[in-house]
């Protein structure tokens, strides 16, 4: 389990995201009375994957749940995008290269989303890329760090969170700084997070 601190900041950047990515769909010149109830006759539909279930599912149960949390406040709260109602469509991507190549074609060929959140997994990220990059669909990742979605992602592929390439360098500076380290053991998984991390800090 993250610590509460690390829950309230996903539970903004989610907000953010949601608010930010439809943003360019609405005309944003018929925003509903602060708590006045709204009836909706249009729907913007938003794309998510997330690993909901598998070894990441800790950091995507807590993404869906505060995404889910920000679309109740924007449609009960806030009249909705631009008046219309926001709807997410969520995808297990299980954190794997290859659910989440799956996932964004159904959300991108079958539901036709044009923004997705997603991936909370680099690799997953990674792989969703081509495909939203060929669509011009907008994906904004929430937590994935491998240097790699800067330089190998594409025009249509964001993140918020920092690169392991500034990680990577602060952990070893401190460490070698601070620590007084001159001998360091690196262990680490063979998945993207864990070798763009490792890379940059051996470096």
């Amino acid at each position: 389990n993250m610590p509460k601190g690390n829950k309230a900041v996903w539970w903004v950047v989610v907000l953010a995201i949601v608010i930010v990515g439809v943003w360019y769909y609405s005309s944003q010149n018929s925003k509903a009375p602060e708590g006045a109830a709204t009836t909706y006759t249009e729907t913007i539909k938003v794309g998510a994957a997330l690993p909901l279930t598998g070894d990441a599912q800790s950091y995507g149960i807590p993404l869906k749940n505060a995404i889910e949390l920000a679309v109740s406040h924007i449609n009960e709260k806030m009249g909705g995008v631009g008046g219309k109602k926001l709807e997410v469509v969520y995808e297990d991507d299980k954190c794997s290269g290859k659910d989440a190549a799956n996932a964004i074609q159904k959300l991108v060929n079958v539901d036709q989303v044009k923004f997705v959140i997603g991936s909370a997994c680099s690799g997953a990220t990674l792989a969703m890329a081509p495909v939203v990059n060929a669509a011009k669909v907008v994906l904004m990742s929430p937590s994935a760090t491998s240097p790699d979605v800067t330089t190998k992602g594409g025009d249509y592929v964001f993140r918020l969170a920092p690169s392991d390439a500034m990680a990577g360098k602060i952990g070893a500076e401190y460490a070698f700084n601070k620590m007084g380290a001159r001998k360091v053991a690196v262990v680490s998984e063979s998945t993207d997070y864990a070798a763009g991390l490792r890379k940059v800090f051996t470096a």
